[in-house]
């Protein structure tokens, strides 16, 4: 027979809509069926799937005869608050994340300006030696073809004059 699938407590805590450390407690107390297995760094609580379903079914059968719908729970002054103060939570947190999200974007922009600002020398600084370094190039290969006039026009050595070749000139092949 195989063993029933067990749930994590933070799995079931999803399913019955409660506080993992309420689900523990229930545990604990043995208000609903636990299991306790060993796990890396000790044990941890694991919960029958079919308990969960059960709880959640029992949970779901009183709350529907309690409030069958959102109307009448407006109507009970607690549950009115309740939901008042967690609309208003809601809308501050929404608030706060908006916050979050805008002040993201600025530092972002922020940072990329700064970047902007930091990198512009630098950049116009790489041109310049960019410029400089074509313009040495040019200025050597004008020396080189200098030297190579020069060359010609010195007078040939006593061999050169002798085999009639100009300085670098290989024999012709025979």
């Amino acid at each position: 027979m195989s063993d029933p699938e067990l749930l994590t407590i933070p799995e079931a805590a999803a399913i019955l809509r409660c506080s993992e450390r309420t689900l523990r407690r229930r545990a604990a107390t043995g208000k609903i069926e636990a299991v306790e297995v060993p796990r890396q760094g000790g044990k941890a609580w694991m919960i029958p799937e079919h308990a969960v379903h059960g709880a959640a079914g029992s949970a779901a059968g009183s709350a529907a005869s309690a409030a069958p719908n959102a109307a009448s729970a407006a109507s009970d002054p607690a549950s009115a608050a309740a939901i008042v103060r967690l609309e208003t939570q809601l809308a501050n947190v929404q608030a706060f994340l908006a916050g979050q999200i805008n002040t993201r974007e600025a530092v972002r922009e922020d940072v990329k300006l700064a970047l902007d600002d930091a990198l512009a020398p630098i950049v116009a600084a790489l041109a310049a030696l960019q410029r400089e370094n074509e313009k040495l190039r040019d200025q050597i290969v004008a020396e080189r073809a200098e030297r190579a006039i020069e060359r010609e026009d010195q007078p040939r050595g006593f061999w050169a004059n002798i085999t009639g070749r100009k300085r670098g000139q290989l024999p012709p092949d025979r």
